[in-house]
């Protein structure tokens, strides 16, 4: 919010991003989406993905293919 002459005027923030955190088991790997697609993700929650070589594949609700590759993975045994 922010003051305009007497009144409060709220402007809705909206954030995009193609880089997303992933822990697994024994892992913590950060990707970023190959492409314009979108996908929501949930925040501390579960998604599900393959490896097709060197990409991670996750499924939309529509079954749509999203396509990642990774830019760093680190150990978190």
């Amino acid at each position: 919010m922010m003051p305009m002459g007497t009144g409060l005027v709220g402007v809705p923030i909206n954030r995009h991003s193609n880089v997303v955190v992933v822990q697994a088991e024994n892992e913590r790997m950060t990707w970023v989406e190959v492409g314009n697609n979108s996908i929501i993700l949930p925040v501390n929650g579960s998604v599900n993905f393959y490896r097709d070589n060197k990409w991670f594949i996750v499924l939309d609700a529509k079954s749509k293919k999203h396509k990642f590759s990774m830019i760093h993975m680190e150990s978190i045994k």
